[in-house]
Order: C-alpha cells, then structure tokens, then sequence
C-alpha cells in the first residue's frame, strides 16, 4: 500500500508539472483571466486589451531580427523575440509575396489596427523580389502570419 501512494504522489506531481509548462508560462493571448500589468523599464505600465484577452505591451527593444522569403516559404517558420523588437521580412523568392497577420483557431490577429486591413501586421502590398517590409512588435503575444498570395507559407512570431 505504500508504494500505491508513492505512485499516486509522483502522478500528482508530473500533472501539476505538465499543467504549469502548457498553462502557466505561456504568453496570455487567447487566455481568459486578468493579471497585474507588468512595468515597462520606464517604471510605467501599458496595457491593451483585445476581444481575445489582456495582452501587454511593453516597447523595450530595440532589436532587430530577420525572417527571410524563399520559394519554400518562410524561414524561421517561428521566430522568438521580446516586445519592442522589428521584424523584417525579406523577399528573396523568385515571386512577390505580401506577408500578414493571419487570424486561426488557435492565434488571433496581431491586435493594432493598420491603414490598409483590419490590422497594422500587414504589408499593404506585394513586395517584389529582393524587397523587404518592417514591422515593430510592441504587443506581447503569439502572432501567425501568411504570405497572402501563397496561404500555404506560414510562419509564428513569438513576442515575449
């Protein structure tokens, strides 16, 4: 009987372990609840707040990273950066491609509206061989996006 509880203890404790990876420490897009806002490293706290949840943006980087176009697709297919960050998607296919945020099942859109869509992680436009197009991601999330003339290549932007 004592090794049954043992067992039953160890279960306990791999379940809580697998429930904190897949719930806890992921970003809290598409998640229902409310949490304290972070502060900025300006001491200031800013907030925005979509249909999908409370996502947190937090302008503090000033990095710079690539994802490039090719004609088989996007490279890296997920690419991990903190908010603040630009992103430019660089077109080294042999045809235009027009990268996007892409809303699924599982990611909403990238929630800032844009000038020419219902959000601003849009390109407005194809972009020829050999060009490129920059977004800033200031909102903590995970973002999917598609080429729109070629649905099939997709990729995520990972904004923690």
């Amino acid at each position: 009987m004592r090794y049954g509880h043992l067992i039953a203890v160890i279960l306990f404790v791999l379940c809580a372990a697998v429930f904190a990876l897949l719930f806890v420490t992921r970003p809290l897009s598409g998640r229902i609840g409310v949490a304290a806002p972070r502060p900025n490293p300006g001491g200031q706290a800013a907030t925005a707040t979509t249909s999908a949840g409370l996502f947190y943006t937090e302008p503090q980087s000033s990095e710079i990273r690539n994802v490039m176009y090719t004609d088989k697709g996007f490279t890296p297919l997920a690419l991990t950066v903190p908010a603040g960050t630009t992103v430019v998607f660089q077109n080294r296919s042999s045809q235009p491609f027009w990268p996007a945020s892409t809303s699924t099942a599982i990611y909403p859109d990238y929630p800032a509206k844009g000038s020419c869509g219902a959000t601003a992680f849009n390109a407005c436009s194809a972009l020829p061989t050999n060009m490129s197009w920059a977004f800033k991601f200031d909102t903590i999330g995970i973002w999917a996006y598609d080429d729109i003339l070629n649905t099939g290549h997709t990729g995520v932007i990972i904004v923690k």
